[in-house]
């Protein structure tokens, strides 16, 4: 049997892989030992952002099917593990794996202003960067600068002053990282790649 999550046989919850035995006694007392061989897929429902419009699915080995949320609508040709968005919106996954095919929960995905705006206002260079970068603030009047990593989380923040902010990432690990910069016009974000 292959069964998505526990499976409960004969009053009996079985929530992982393998085979199983039970021994059944008729009226008469003759016995009778009947095996199941159970084979339970459990997914991993988790979405990882690795990007402003990037999602990819934590689970690996499956089938993918991306949907807009706000229509509950496949998204034609959107069937591998990371789904890019080419347009603000709400995005799902729902993963195939064995027995199972279940949906992620919905990311908003808001970035076609961040980008426009970031394009205009500043500059980041170099990118590719070894770590060590600048943003060009010549554009607008700055406050703060912060950047995450593709897990979202805050590896630099500093306040601004001047035209420019080098940014030291030396001791960072290699990959995608999202510049935030707050000005007078917004928050405008950049992105810059650590090789």
């Amino acid at each position: 049997v292959a069964s998505c999550g526990t499976y409960n046989w004969n009053g009996t919850d079985y929530g992982t892989s393998g085979t199983y035995d039970q021994v059944l006694t008729s009226a008469a007392g003759c016995d009778s030992t009947i095996s199941l061989i159970l084979t339970v897929d459990n997914v991993n429902l988790g979405l990882t952002q690795t990007d402003l419009n990037v999602l990819t699915s934590d689970q690996t080995g499956a089938s993918y099917q991306w949907i807009d949320c706000a229509t509950s609508s496949p998204i034609a040709n959107e069937t591998n593990q990371t789904f890019t968005a080419t347009l603000d919106g709400s995005y799902a996954v729902i993963v195939t794996l064995g027995a199972c095919a279940q949906q992620s929960a919905c990311i908003d995905l808001l970035f076609a202003d961040m980008n426009e705006l970031a394009t205009d206002l500043i500059s980041v260079y170099p990118n590719p960067t070894n770590g060590i970068f600048s943003v060009d603030l010549s554009n607008v009047e700055a406050t703060n600068i912060r950047v995450f990593n593709a897990l979202g989380q805050e590896v630099y923040a500093a306040k601004c002053s001047g035209n420019a902010v080098s940014v030291n990432l030396k001791d960072n690990a290699l990959g995608v990282y999202t510049v935030q910069v707050e000005t007078n016009k917004g928050t405008v974000t950049q992105r810059i790649v650590k090789q």
